[in-house]
């Protein structure tokens, strides 16, 4: 007979309590619409900037707000222009610091410039889904939702069944029942989600980019992980008990978030959708 070990839930009231407390935040944001959103996102930029200055190992006194106001600076590109001049005004500024990192073999001006761009291009895609879009916080609240659902079901689902793990090298604890148990959750949550709204999508269209979703929500984990393990820390920050730092807790979202914003730019037929 089956079961489960259930010694792997250490932590898991902290866990919960913090998630609830973070889901009635996030809920009253979202229901006060676009410009709460748009002063969480901001705050969220300073805290994220920071973080990254700690795991890259870079100037906490200097990084963090240079890296913050570079990329308000493109935010206000982007709002000002009411187009896509602020991912270019982002683009020049990263290239910079490529470009410096390749004369001077100084590989801080690298990590400078990528740590603009993880922070920046999901602050300009959600920036310009809210100003762009009808219905952009439903479109973002979706967005995160299905990012929430695919972790929360992988780590339940990889911690009962256990089995092969997904990228052990990367992330020791996934699995691939956890990755497929996020991916079915996810694209079930989005069929029952179908029902309440208007798509140009099928049922199974729609829950199939649910699973895209959700897919580029575990690349997003992923792609953080490689980044802590090659710089030898457990987790981004302690911010937030039982989770770790906002990167532990947005990498999934801030990965999707750039994808989908250009899938939306691409074909706004097939992806947007409206309440009934």
């Amino acid at each position: 007979m089956f079961e489960p070990d259930l010694t792997k839930f250490s932590g898991l009231q902290k866990r919960i309590l913090s998630s609830f407390v973070m889901i009635s935040l996030i809920g009253l944001i979202f229901w006060g619409g676009s410009f709460p959103i748009k002063v969480l996102v901001l705050f969220l930029v300073a805290g994220l900037s920071f973080e990254w200055s700690k795991i890259c190992k870079l100037s906490v006194k200097f990084t963090p707000i240079t890296i913050a106001l570079l990329v308000f600076v493109a935010v206000y590109a982007t709002s000002v222009s009411r187009s896509t001049l602020g991912v270019g005004v982002l683009l020049c500024l990263a290239s910079v610091g490529i470009f410096l990192s390749w004369i001077s073999w100084y590989r801080r001006f690298l990590w400078f410039a990528l740590g603009l761009l993880y922070i920046g291009l999901p602050t300009l895609s959600m920036f310009w889904i809210l100003d762009h879009l009808q219905e952009g916080v439903l479109i973002l609240l979706w967005i995160l939702s299905l990012s929430v659902i695919n972790d929360v079901a992988a780590y339940f689902t990889g911690t009962w069944l256990k089995g092969p793990k997904l990228m052990e090298v990367i992330s020791p604890k996934k699995t691939w029942s956890g990755f497929f148990g996020g991916l079915i959750c996810s694209s079930l949550a989005g069929g029952l989600f179908y029902f309440f709204i208007h798509s140009n999508l099928s049922l199974q269209q729609f829950m199939g980019l649910c699973s895209v979703v959700a897919f580029l929500s575990t690349a997003g984990d992923l792609f953080e992980s490689r980044i802590k393990r090659f710089h030898k820390i457990k987790d981004s920050g302690t911010i937030i008990p039982g989770h770790g730092g906002l990167f532990d807790r947005l990498d999934g979202f801030l990965f999707s978030v750039p994808f989908i914003t250009l899938a939306i730019f691409l074909w706004p037929q097939a992806i947007l959708f409206i309440w009934k």
